[in-house]
Protein backbone atom coordinates (compact mmCIF):
# COMPACT_ATOMS: atom_id res chain seq x y z
CA UNK A 1 0.00 0.00 0.00
CA UNK A 2 1.62 3.24 -1.15
CA UNK A 3 1.54 6.10 1.28
CA UNK A 4 0.70 9.53 -0.03
CA UNK A 5 3.69 11.87 0.31
CA UNK A 6 3.47 14.46 3.03
CA UNK A 7 2.26 17.84 1.85
CA UNK A 8 4.37 19.62 4.44
CA UNK A 9 6.84 22.01 2.87
CA UNK A 10 10.38 22.45 4.01
CA UNK A 11 10.61 24.11 7.39
CA UNK A 12 11.11 27.87 7.31
CA UNK A 13 12.12 30.26 10.09
CA UNK A 14 9.10 31.01 12.23
CA UNK A 15 7.65 34.47 12.43
CA UNK A 16 4.23 35.59 13.51
CA UNK A 17 2.10 35.66 10.30
CA UNK A 18 1.03 39.02 9.00
CA UNK A 19 3.95 40.78 10.67
CA UNK A 20 7.49 41.58 9.63
CA UNK A 21 9.87 39.03 11.16
CA UNK A 22 11.64 40.68 14.05
CA UNK A 23 14.60 38.81 15.50
CA UNK A 24 15.98 40.44 18.60
CA UNK A 25 19.69 40.34 19.41
CA UNK A 26 20.85 38.32 22.41
CA UNK A 27 21.50 41.52 24.33
CA UNK A 28 18.03 42.99 23.73
CA UNK A 29 15.93 39.81 23.75
CA UNK A 30 13.81 39.42 26.85
CA UNK A 31 14.67 36.10 28.42
CA UNK A 32 11.88 33.66 29.03
CA UNK A 33 12.48 33.73 32.78
CA UNK A 34 12.05 37.50 32.85
CA UNK A 35 8.99 37.25 30.64
CA UNK A 36 7.44 34.68 32.95
CA UNK A 37 7.50 37.25 35.75
CA UNK A 38 6.08 40.02 33.55
CA UNK A 39 2.88 39.27 31.60
CA UNK A 40 3.50 42.16 29.21
CA UNK A 41 7.00 40.90 28.39
CA UNK A 42 5.71 37.37 27.89
CA UNK A 43 2.99 38.61 25.54
CA UNK A 44 5.54 40.71 23.61
CA UNK A 45 7.74 37.64 23.20
CA UNK A 46 4.95 35.42 21.89
CA UNK A 47 3.77 38.15 19.51
CA UNK A 48 7.33 38.28 18.14
CA UNK A 49 7.18 34.56 17.38
CA UNK A 50 8.85 33.03 20.46
CA UNK A 51 7.30 29.57 20.65
CA UNK A 52 8.58 28.93 24.16
CA UNK A 53 6.81 32.08 25.29
CA UNK A 54 3.66 30.92 23.49
CA UNK A 55 3.79 27.52 25.21
CA UNK A 56 4.36 29.17 28.57
CA UNK A 57 1.47 31.58 28.05
CA UNK A 58 -0.88 28.71 27.22
CA UNK A 59 0.20 26.89 30.38
CA UNK A 60 -0.52 29.99 32.46
CA UNK A 61 -4.03 30.53 31.07
CA UNK A 62 -4.74 26.81 31.40
CA UNK A 63 -4.03 26.99 35.13
CA UNK A 64 -6.08 30.16 35.42
CA UNK A 65 -6.08 32.22 38.58
CA UNK A 66 -4.60 35.69 38.99
CA UNK A 67 -1.66 34.92 36.69
CA UNK A 68 -3.96 33.80 33.90
CA UNK A 69 -6.15 36.88 34.32
CA UNK A 70 -3.13 39.19 34.21
CA UNK A 71 -1.82 37.58 31.04
CA UNK A 72 -5.19 37.82 29.27
CA UNK A 73 -5.43 41.50 30.18
CA UNK A 74 -2.00 42.06 28.64
CA UNK A 75 -2.97 40.55 25.29
CA UNK A 76 -3.22 43.09 22.47
CA UNK A 77 -6.20 43.50 20.18
CA UNK A 78 -4.84 41.51 17.24
CA UNK A 79 -5.15 43.01 13.78
CA UNK A 80 -4.70 39.52 12.30
CA UNK A 81 -8.03 37.77 11.73
CA UNK A 82 -7.28 34.15 12.45
CA UNK A 83 -9.79 31.69 11.02
CA UNK A 84 -10.89 29.51 13.96
CA UNK A 85 -12.35 26.09 13.10
CA UNK A 86 -13.73 23.57 15.58
CA UNK A 87 -13.85 19.82 14.96
CA UNK A 88 -16.16 17.52 16.87
CA UNK A 89 -17.34 13.96 16.35
CA UNK A 90 -17.40 10.56 17.97
CA UNK A 91 -14.20 8.80 18.92
CA UNK A 92 -12.77 6.93 15.94
CA UNK A 93 -14.47 9.16 13.38
CA UNK A 94 -11.08 10.41 12.18
CA UNK A 95 -10.87 13.94 13.61
CA UNK A 96 -7.13 13.88 14.35
CA UNK A 97 -6.25 12.27 11.02
CA UNK A 98 -8.38 14.82 9.18
CA UNK A 99 -6.74 17.72 11.03
CA UNK A 100 -3.28 16.35 10.21
CA UNK A 101 -4.20 16.30 6.51
CA UNK A 102 -5.58 19.84 6.72
CA UNK A 103 -2.35 21.01 8.36
CA UNK A 104 -0.43 19.81 5.31
CA UNK A 105 -2.86 21.48 2.91
CA UNK A 106 -2.74 24.72 4.90
CA UNK A 107 1.06 24.78 4.86
CA UNK A 108 1.07 24.13 1.11
CA UNK A 109 -0.66 27.51 0.75
CA UNK A 110 1.99 29.22 2.84
CA UNK A 111 -0.32 29.74 5.82
CA UNK A 112 0.52 29.05 9.44
CA UNK A 113 -1.67 26.92 11.66
CA UNK A 114 -2.10 26.21 15.35
CA UNK A 115 -3.95 23.20 16.75
CA UNK A 116 -5.59 23.10 20.16
CA UNK A 117 -6.38 19.43 20.78
CA UNK A 118 -8.52 18.43 23.73
CA UNK A 119 -7.44 15.23 25.41
CA UNK A 120 -9.00 13.35 28.31
CA UNK A 121 -7.23 14.20 31.56
CA UNK A 122 -4.94 11.66 33.18
CA UNK A 123 -6.65 10.13 36.19
CA UNK A 124 -3.32 10.37 38.02
CA UNK A 125 -1.89 13.77 37.23
CA UNK A 126 -4.85 15.57 35.67
CA UNK A 127 -2.81 16.51 32.60
CA UNK A 128 -3.54 15.82 28.94
CA UNK A 129 -2.69 12.34 27.67
CA UNK A 130 -1.17 13.96 24.55
CA UNK A 131 -2.64 11.43 22.12
CA UNK A 132 -3.41 14.01 19.44
CA UNK A 133 0.06 15.52 19.62
CA UNK A 134 1.51 12.08 18.88
CA UNK A 135 -0.70 11.73 15.78
CA UNK A 136 0.61 15.05 14.43
CA UNK A 137 4.25 14.33 15.23
CA UNK A 138 5.40 14.68 11.62
CA UNK A 139 4.95 18.45 11.89
CA UNK A 140 7.05 18.94 15.02
CA UNK A 141 9.95 20.43 13.02
CA UNK A 142 7.73 22.75 10.98
CA UNK A 143 8.01 26.21 12.54
CA UNK A 144 4.74 27.24 10.88
CA UNK A 145 2.80 24.63 12.86
CA UNK A 146 2.06 24.71 16.58
CA UNK A 147 0.22 21.82 18.26
CA UNK A 148 -0.93 21.96 21.86
CA UNK A 149 -2.76 19.23 23.79
CA UNK A 150 -5.00 20.44 26.60
CA UNK A 151 -6.71 18.36 29.26
CA UNK A 152 -10.49 18.81 29.22
CA UNK A 153 -10.55 17.64 32.85
CA UNK A 154 -14.06 16.25 32.65
CA UNK A 155 -15.67 19.44 31.38
CA UNK A 156 -19.07 18.43 29.99
CA UNK A 157 -18.69 20.58 26.90
CA UNK A 158 -15.91 18.40 25.46
CA UNK A 159 -13.39 21.26 25.74
CA UNK A 160 -11.27 22.79 28.47
CA UNK A 161 -12.65 25.69 30.52
CA UNK A 162 -9.58 27.65 29.44
CA UNK A 163 -10.31 27.25 25.71
CA UNK A 164 -11.57 30.82 25.24
CA UNK A 165 -8.43 32.25 26.85
CA UNK A 166 -6.17 29.89 24.91
CA UNK A 167 -7.76 31.01 21.65
CA UNK A 168 -7.13 34.63 22.59
CA UNK A 169 -3.44 33.79 23.12
CA UNK A 170 -3.19 31.98 19.77
CA UNK A 171 -4.91 34.87 17.98
CA UNK A 172 -2.41 37.27 19.52
CA UNK A 173 0.38 35.04 18.16
CA UNK A 174 -1.07 35.73 14.72
CA UNK A 175 -1.70 32.27 13.27
CA UNK A 176 -3.62 32.28 10.00
CA UNK A 177 -5.72 29.27 11.00
CA UNK A 178 -6.51 27.78 14.39
CA UNK A 179 -8.00 24.27 14.58
CA UNK A 180 -9.69 23.15 17.80
CA UNK A 181 -10.50 19.49 18.35
CA UNK A 182 -12.98 18.47 21.03
CA UNK A 183 -12.95 15.13 22.82
CA UNK A 184 -16.12 13.81 21.24
CA UNK A 185 -19.69 14.62 20.30
CA UNK A 186 -22.85 14.38 22.35
CA UNK A 187 -26.02 16.22 23.24
CA UNK A 188 -24.22 18.49 25.73
CA UNK A 189 -21.01 19.00 23.82
CA UNK A 190 -21.97 22.16 21.97
CA UNK A 191 -19.81 24.64 23.91
CA UNK A 192 -17.21 24.62 21.14
CA UNK A 193 -19.72 25.88 18.57
CA UNK A 194 -19.85 29.34 20.07
CA UNK A 195 -16.08 29.78 20.30
CA UNK A 196 -15.24 29.15 16.64
CA UNK A 197 -15.99 30.69 13.26
CA UNK A 198 -16.90 27.34 11.71
CA UNK A 199 -17.87 24.08 13.41
CA UNK A 200 -17.16 20.81 11.59
CA UNK A 201 -18.94 17.63 12.61
CA UNK A 202 -16.85 14.63 11.55
CA UNK A 203 -18.70 11.41 10.77
CA UNK A 204 -17.33 8.06 9.66
CA UNK A 205 -19.03 5.29 7.66
CA UNK A 206 -20.21 2.16 9.44
CA UNK A 207 -20.12 3.63 12.96
CA UNK A 208 -23.82 4.37 13.05
CA UNK A 209 -23.04 8.04 13.57
CA UNK A 210 -24.94 9.12 10.47
CA UNK A 211 -28.15 8.04 12.18
CA UNK A 212 -27.12 9.52 15.54
CA UNK A 213 -26.25 12.79 13.83
CA UNK A 214 -29.87 13.19 12.80
CA UNK A 215 -30.79 13.46 16.48
CA UNK A 216 -27.70 15.10 17.92
CA UNK A 217 -27.77 18.65 19.23
CA UNK A 218 -24.27 19.04 17.84
CA UNK A 219 -25.51 18.71 14.26
CA UNK A 220 -27.83 21.66 14.76
CA UNK A 221 -24.81 23.83 15.53
CA UNK A 222 -22.47 22.40 12.88
CA UNK A 223 -21.75 24.43 9.76
CA UNK A 224 -20.18 21.58 7.80
CA UNK A 225 -20.64 17.82 8.12
CA UNK A 226 -17.63 15.85 6.94
CA UNK A 227 -17.85 12.17 6.06
CA UNK A 228 -14.27 11.07 6.69
CA UNK A 229 -12.65 7.84 5.47
CA UNK A 230 -14.60 8.12 2.22
CA UNK A 231 -12.31 5.51 0.65
CA UNK A 232 -13.93 2.68 2.67
CA UNK A 233 -17.24 0.88 1.97
CA UNK A 234 -20.34 2.54 3.37
CA UNK A 235 -19.26 6.10 2.65
CA UNK A 236 -21.76 6.57 -0.18
CA UNK A 237 -24.67 5.57 2.06
CA UNK A 238 -23.58 7.91 4.85
CA UNK A 239 -23.19 10.82 2.44
CA UNK A 240 -26.63 10.16 0.95
CA UNK A 241 -28.35 10.05 4.36
CA UNK A 242 -26.67 13.17 5.68
CA UNK A 243 -27.14 15.12 2.44
CA UNK A 244 -30.86 14.32 2.32
CA UNK A 245 -31.26 15.38 5.94
CA UNK A 246 -29.36 18.63 5.36
CA UNK A 247 -31.55 19.39 2.35
CA UNK A 248 -34.74 18.79 4.33
CA UNK A 249 -33.54 20.97 7.18
CA UNK A 250 -32.58 23.79 4.80
CA UNK A 251 -36.11 23.78 3.41
CA UNK A 252 -37.72 23.88 6.86
CA UNK A 253 -35.34 26.22 8.71
CA UNK A 254 -33.51 28.13 5.98
CA UNK A 255 -30.16 27.08 7.46
CA UNK A 256 -27.90 25.53 4.84
CA UNK A 257 -25.33 22.96 5.92
CA UNK A 258 -22.70 21.44 3.62
CA UNK A 259 -21.91 17.73 3.55
CA UNK A 260 -18.37 17.02 2.33
CA UNK A 261 -16.72 13.65 1.80
CA UNK A 262 -12.98 13.40 2.38
CA UNK A 263 -10.23 10.83 2.68
CA UNK A 264 -7.03 11.72 4.48
CA UNK A 265 -5.46 8.61 2.92
CA UNK A 266 -6.18 9.40 -0.75
CA UNK A 267 -6.42 13.17 -0.33
CA UNK A 268 -9.96 13.26 -1.75
CA UNK A 269 -11.84 16.40 -0.74
CA UNK A 270 -9.13 17.88 1.50
CA UNK A 271 -8.42 20.93 -0.69
CA UNK A 272 -12.14 21.58 -1.20
CA UNK A 273 -12.80 21.35 2.54
CA UNK A 274 -9.96 23.76 3.31
CA UNK A 275 -11.41 26.23 0.79
CA UNK A 276 -14.68 26.15 2.70
CA UNK A 277 -12.97 26.52 6.08
CA UNK A 278 -11.03 29.60 4.96
CA UNK A 279 -14.13 31.34 3.60
CA UNK A 280 -15.77 34.06 5.72
CA UNK A 281 -18.04 32.24 8.20
CA UNK A 282 -21.75 32.14 7.53
CA UNK A 283 -23.99 33.51 10.27
CA UNK A 284 -25.74 30.81 12.30
CA UNK A 285 -28.69 32.15 14.26
CA UNK A 286 -28.64 29.15 16.58
CA UNK A 287 -25.21 30.03 17.90
CA UNK A 288 -24.07 32.83 20.14
CA UNK A 289 -21.61 35.40 18.89
CA UNK A 290 -18.00 34.59 19.79
CA UNK A 291 -17.67 37.48 22.30
CA UNK A 292 -20.90 36.46 24.05
CA UNK A 293 -19.77 32.84 24.19
CA UNK A 294 -16.38 33.83 25.58
CA UNK A 295 -18.07 35.89 28.28
CA UNK A 296 -20.35 32.98 29.15
CA UNK A 297 -17.34 30.64 29.35
CA UNK A 298 -15.40 33.05 31.58
CA UNK A 299 -18.37 33.53 33.91
CA UNK A 300 -18.84 29.75 34.16
CA UNK A 301 -15.14 29.30 34.88
CA UNK A 302 -15.13 31.93 37.64
CA UNK A 303 -18.36 30.54 39.13
CA UNK A 304 -16.79 27.07 39.30
CA UNK A 305 -13.69 28.46 41.03
CA UNK A 306 -15.75 30.34 43.59
CA UNK A 307 -17.87 27.27 44.28
CA UNK A 308 -14.82 25.07 44.82
CA UNK A 309 -13.28 27.64 47.17
CA UNK A 310 -16.33 27.37 49.46
CA UNK A 311 -16.34 23.57 49.37
CA UNK A 312 -14.61 22.78 52.67
CA UNK A 313 -13.81 19.33 54.07
CA UNK A 314 -16.94 18.78 56.21
CA UNK A 315 -19.22 19.96 53.38
CA UNK A 316 -17.51 17.69 50.87
CA UNK A 317 -17.83 14.70 53.24
CA UNK A 318 -21.53 15.42 53.74
CA UNK A 319 -22.16 15.67 50.00
CA UNK A 320 -20.16 12.51 49.37
CA UNK A 321 -22.29 10.63 51.89
CA UNK A 322 -25.46 11.75 50.11
CA UNK A 323 -24.08 10.75 46.73
CA UNK A 324 -23.04 7.34 48.07
CA UNK A 325 -26.60 6.85 49.29
CA UNK A 326 -28.16 8.15 46.06
CA UNK A 327 -25.60 7.54 43.29
CA UNK A 328 -28.13 8.25 40.56
CA UNK A 329 -28.78 11.78 41.83
CA UNK A 330 -25.22 13.15 42.01
CA UNK A 331 -25.89 16.02 39.61
CA UNK A 332 -29.09 17.00 41.43
CA UNK A 333 -27.29 16.92 44.79
CA UNK A 334 -24.52 19.14 43.44
CA UNK A 335 -27.05 21.57 41.99
CA UNK A 336 -28.96 21.79 45.27
CA UNK A 337 -25.73 22.55 47.13
CA UNK A 338 -24.80 25.27 44.63
CA UNK A 339 -28.20 26.92 45.01
CA UNK A 340 -28.00 26.76 48.82
CA UNK A 341 -24.45 28.15 48.83
CA UNK A 342 -25.62 31.27 46.97
CA UNK A 343 -28.15 32.18 49.66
Amino acid sequence: MTRRPSARPASAPYSAPGRRSRRLSNSSRVTLLAAMADPSALVAALVDGDRRALARALSIVDRGGAAGDALCQALPLSTIRSRIVGFTGAGGAGKSTLIAALIGATRERGLTVAVLAMDPASVIGGGALLGDRVRMEEYHADSGVFVRSVAARGNAGGISRSTASALAVLRAAGFDAIFVESIGAGQDQIDLASLVDTLVLVEAPNLGDDVQALKSGVREHADIIVVAKSDIPGADASVAILTANARDEAQSTGIERSVVRVSAYTGEGIADLLDRLLEPPRPNARRESIPAAQLRALVADEAAKLAIETLDGPTLARLQARIDAEPGHARQIAREWLIDSRR
